[in-house]
């Protein structure tokens, strides 16, 4: 490479394979040397430094000749990555068959998900913050660049809990019968509130156990009260 890169990526690449014009995918095969022979001989005659360098200066010269091209198809990035959609073509459709239920699954967990973390922040903004910064930064390299589906399996998880909130909501409970599903009209109760009544439950329990173990003792040391010796 004959120069100093302690840290390697495509960002430029990937930039410009989402905003050289070219909107029949979000990510079009034909930009990437691994899939176009073309792009593969140039990246291999000017090296990666040198191809990586040239992709900046072209993708960033596309943009300030477009600008609002930039700003719509990163619109449409944005919807892709939560619902799924880019175009209902029938060449797209052609080569994305799943397309259509994909839409549909990905947009109910992405609905699922904002009703979870308008729940949580309505009810406990200090432990949702941190999600809601979560999936509101993380895309946002996504947005700029291309949104293909399996760029979001690193926050599915914090999307899944999310999810789970926006369906169930949380319950608090002191004991096994004492049982609060929130609901929109009700009251929500945070993780935190959930921890700290489960606390206060397992301490009163403690202390009347321990009163019933001290009230035994206390009756099994008392002296016996019989008319037999009372004489």
């Amino acid at each position: 490479m004959h120069a100093a890169s302690p840290i390697r990526d495509g960002f430029w690449l990937e930039f410009w394979a989402g905003n050289d014009g070219d909107t029949s995918a979000s990510n079009p095969a034909g930009a990437h040397p691994a899939t176009n022979p073309a792009e593969m001989q140039k990246f291999e005659a000017e090296g990666e430094l040198t191809y990586l360098a040239n992709k900046h200066s072209m993708a960033m010269n596309f943009v300030r000749h477009h600008p609002l091209f930039f700003a719509g198809v990163s619109l449409r990035r944005a919807i892709r990555f939560w619902t799924g959609f880019w175009s209902f073509s029938p060449t797209y459709l052609h080569s994305e068959p799943l397309n259509v239920p994909n839409v549909f699954f990905c947009s109910c967990i992405t609905l699922f998900m904002f009703r979870g973390i308008w729940r949580w922040w309505e009810g406990d903004r200090n432990h949702a913050f941190p999600y809601l910064i979560l999936i509101t930064v993380f895309p946002i390299t996504y947005y700029l660049t291309h949104a293909s589906m399996d760029y979001r399996q690193p926050i599915e998880p914090q999307i899944v809990i999310l999810v789970t909130i926006g369906i169930f909501g949380f319950e608090a409970s002191t004991g096994s019968e004492n049982f609060l599903a929130f609901s929109g009209d009700e009251r929500f109760v945070s993780p935190h509130a959930q921890t700290k009544a489960l606390t206060a439950a397992f301490k009163r329990d403690v202390s009347g156990e321990s009163t019933r173990l001290l009230d035994g003792i206390e009756t099994e040391s008392r002296p016996l009260s019989s008319p037999l010796f009372l004489n």
